[in-house]
């Protein structure tokens, strides 16, 4: 957290260095402007100052046009020492032998736990089943691919679903899963998708852009990143493969679900695709590392 003191005022308030400091409000309000440097409507610079004003909420009243002009430039200039806080968004990049500021858009929070009567997966997709991980997925990656807001409302569907019924009385019963969202799995009336879908598209470009961002920095963690399970430190990097570009493959999603379900650790095809993210990708791990030190010893054996 940034913090800004004005002992004369009496003003003392911290704002946010980083989106995982953000506030929903803030965060759909930087969406909306990160949208718009992107698209070149606005300077980093532009970015920076509306950012600040509105981590800051400040605003121009009446009052501010009746001051005369020496006051307003002190104004100015205090709210653009303000600005260079914010560098703290961004990242220095190395472009043609010049360096830039880009925007860090990586973030494994969920900024927007709750979009209308919807609920959001939590941070990390921590609580997200295989399946629903799987779909998600697919969906994300096609609207990378084609930009068919389509997809991108597939997506965001997908992830946010509608509180489970009678969830203030069910949560306190024995066997609840914790789960806040009503069930999705393979099967799962599509009709209740496509609903959601048609009511999904009529929110803000600039939120459900937020949610692509944020699904795909969690699949660059779950690529990339450390996570804890069980107390333990796995890394999932070796699940994935890299590509001839140099970029990380797929692991084939699908084909896991059946694999898994074949092998009988989650039970069938249904309890696998129903089984958690992390669980999934744990067993994985293992039998990836249960495979590479076979193949080492039968190549140490055909050496011999």
């Amino acid at each position: 957290m940034h913090n800004v003191e004005i002992p004369r005022l009496k003003i003392n308030r911290n704002y946010a260095s980083e989106i995982p400091e953000l506030t929903p409000r803030q965060f759909s309000a930087f969406m909306e402007l990160v949208l718009q440097f992107q698209s070149g409507q606005i300077s980093a610079t532009d970015f920076k100052t509306f950012l600040i004003c509105k981590l800051l909420n400040i605003k121009k009243s009446t009052r501010w046009y009746n001051l005369q002009k020496e006051k307003q430039d002190t104004i100015n200039e205090n709210i653009f020492r303000l600005t260079e806080t914010l560098d703290s968004f961004f990242d220095t990049e190395k472009r043609e032998g010049k360096e830039v500021k880009v925007l860090n858009l990586n973030f494994i929070k969920n900024m927007l736990p709750r979009i209308g009567r919807y609920y959001g997966p939590d941070d990390a997709l921590t609580n997200c089943n295989f399946y629903e991980y799987k779909e998600a997925h697919y969906a994300c990656l096609d609207y990378l691919k084609t930009e068919n807001e389509d997809s991108l409302n597939c997506l965001v569907a997908i992830l946010y679903r509608p509180r489970k019924m009678f969830y203030h009385i069910r949560r306190f019963f024995p066997g609840y899963d914790g789960q806040k969202r009503r069930h999705y799995g393979p099967k799962t009336n599509p009709f209740f998708l496509k609903n959601r879908i048609l009511r999904i598209s009529r929110l803000p470009f600039a939120i459900r852009y937020g949610t692509l961002l944020w699904f795909h920095s969690c699949e660059e963690y779950l690529m990339d990143g450390k996570p804890v399970i069980d107390g333990s430190e796995i890394d999932l990097s070796i699940l994935y493969t890299k590509g001839d570009e140099g970029s990380k493959g797929d692991i084939g999603l699908t084909g896991l679900i059946f694999s898994l379900a074949e092998s009988g650790v989650f039970g069938n095809i249904e309890a696998t695709a129903d089984a958690n993210l992390y669980d999934v990708m744990a067993r994985l791990v293992q039998l990836k590392k249960a495979k590479d030190e076979l193949e080492a010893k039968q190549k140490e054996n055909d050496q011999s």
